[in-house]
């Protein structure tokens, strides 16, 4: 295929009467950049096979090789919001719109830094569907990529783990060096005693984790009452001055216009570029 192209371009080019040494350069140019994709390629594959070997180590059996297939494959960077998607409709918040900024780099960069962020629990909110799962997996992968200078501080442990699956909180619990562990606990809502008290299942929950350096938890909007009711305090308190551990809430931002064309390109990349660009 790129044999007929070259011959395309050098038929065309000497169509128009340019000289060999600009033909040849064109040729050359082509070639280097054929060559050049076909190794990002390999070194994306290679890549990807890395990652997904990881993740199935990691986080089997847990998460099955299929799920971190799914998360990862057409992964779109997930945004967040501190209010409530729902609420930028309502009446006199229709010409103030939600700050909507990437959510991995947040906790890579702030929240997993005590230092620059003094929260400890996180609660992620989102409908049903909007990828709560998938950032996690993939929270999970960016924080293992991770590149970091030999002379910084260690890096901590992570792991992953779904509220669903009823052996969860037995491995958390067996869990060693808890202090320098960062723990990630996706889906509260499918927790079954929490379906039937969320309240006291959050406290129980907290009585496990609290000794863990930072704690993030999704869960579906939806599964509380009201927002006034979504869990903010934690019963626990504080070695300083700052009082009693609180949560910070953060809201998953819908896919914008954007972030539908990035997905369309990454899913159907074999198809024509410019079909998605509209």
């Amino acid at each position: 295929m790129s044999k007929d192209l070259i011959e395309i371009i050098e038929h065309y080019a000497r169509q128009f009467g340019l000289p060999e040494w600009l033909v040849a350069g064109i040729v050359l140019a082509l070639l280097g950049l054929l060559a050049f994709e076909i190794l990002w390629k390999g070194i994306s594959h290679l890549f990807r096979w890395r990652n997904q070997r990881l993740l199935n180590r990691d986080l089997h059996p847990y998460f099955s090789a299929a799920d971190v297939y799914r998360a990862t494959r057409y992964y779109i960077p997930t945004r967040y919001q501190n209010v409530a998607p729902s609420e930028d409709d309502e009446p006199g918040r229709r010409y103030i719109a939600a700050a909507k900024n990437k959510l991995i780099p947040l906790f890579l960069n702030e929240a997993f830094h005590r230092d620059k962020d003094g929260n400890k629990y996180y609660l992620i909110l989102a409908d049903t569907g909007m990828g709560k799962t998938t950032f996690m997996i993939n929270l999970y992968l960016a924080y293992k990529n991770q590149w970091r200078m030999p002379w910084r501080l260690p890096r901590y442990d992570i792991k992953l783990f779904p509220l669903g699956n009823p052996n969860t909180l037995e491995a958390v619990t067996q869990i060693e060096n808890k202090g320098n562990t960062i723990l990630l606990l996706d889906a509260f809502d499918e927790d079954i005693k929490a379906v039937h008290n969320y309240e006291q299942r959050m406290n129980e929950l907290l009585k496990i984790v609290w000794e863990f350096r930072e704690v993030v938890i999704t869960c579906r909007t939806q599964f509380f009452p009201t927002q006034k009711e979504e869990p903010h305090e934690t019963g626990y308190f504080t070695g300083g001055d700052s009082g009693e551990y609180k949560f910070q809430k953060l809201y998953l931002s819908v896919f914008d216009d954007k972030d539908v064309r990035k997905y369309l390109r990454k899913r159907f990349a074999l198809l024509n570029p410019f079909t998605y660009r509209k």
